[in-house]
């Protein structure tokens, strides 16, 4: 009854925190299912190349969706985290890390309709589902440790964009193995030798904001 009644306090928050952004919640929205379709549409018009097409496809998957993870995540909780008055949150609705596993699962719910799409015309997209869901919650995880860690979004939005441009313009980040971008089609001996170790480090980042978030919650 009382993890009801949590569940029930954190989806309102929820729902308050996905108001209060209004129309910022659209970007991903437009970036999934306005802009890569329409780059793949005017690829296909030039090259007239379905595999040139799944290609791209893939690449602009990985530059944009995970990165886009983190974007209502971070504008909604920029007022808990910065803003003035931030503990009546933690009073009031005794907010957990579920919340962040809401937005989450929000958006791999938006993403997996755009792939299950995609799927009518590209094979494989179950895989590549994976292989995008496990780098969303990487970058998700970098975004929750990183906002209580430090007690600022701006140094959250500005992990994730180190790690973002390192990874696809710097060859590799420092720790190669945690670079989530790949060219190469994902099959399931990658998923096993590559990103269930990016996975477990999303779990270990998820936990250090856990740690964070309930050491905040202590002193407010």
């Amino acid at each position: 009854m009382r993890t009801g009644r949590n569940l029930k306090k954190e989806y309102s928050l929820f729902l308050f925190q996905l108001k209060s952004i209004r129309g910022l919640f659209i970007v991903p929205l437009i970036v999934i299912f306005i802009l890569i379709p329409l780059i793949l549409i005017l690829t296909m018009k030039k090259y007239d190349d379905i595999w040139y097409v799944e290609e791209r496809f893939l690449i602009l998957s990985q530059y944009f969706v995970p990165a886009l993870s983190v974007w209502c995540i971070g504008f909604s909780f920029i007022d808990i985290i910065e803003g003035e008055g931030n503990e009546v949150y933690y009073i009031n609705h005794r907010m957990k890390d579920n919340l962040i596993l809401i937005w989450l699962a929000l958006y791999l719910v938006i993403v997996g309709a755009g792939y299950l799409i995609a799927s009518i015309w590209i094979e494989n997209m179950a895989l590549e589902y994976v292989r995008i869901a496990i780098s969303c919650c990487f970058y998700v995880g970098i975004m929750y440790s990183f906002m209580y860690l430090f007690s600022s979004m701006t140094a959250a939005f500005l992990g994730v964009a180190i790690y973002w441009t390192d990874s696809l313009f710097g060859g590799e980040v420092s720790i190669g193995i945690l670079n989530c971008y790949d060219m190469l089609s994902v099959t399931g001996d990658m998923i096993i030798q590559k990103y269930i170790w990016i996975m477990l480090a999303a779990v270990v980042l998820y936990i250090v904001g856990y740690i964070c978030n309930m050491q905040k919650r202590r002193f407010v």
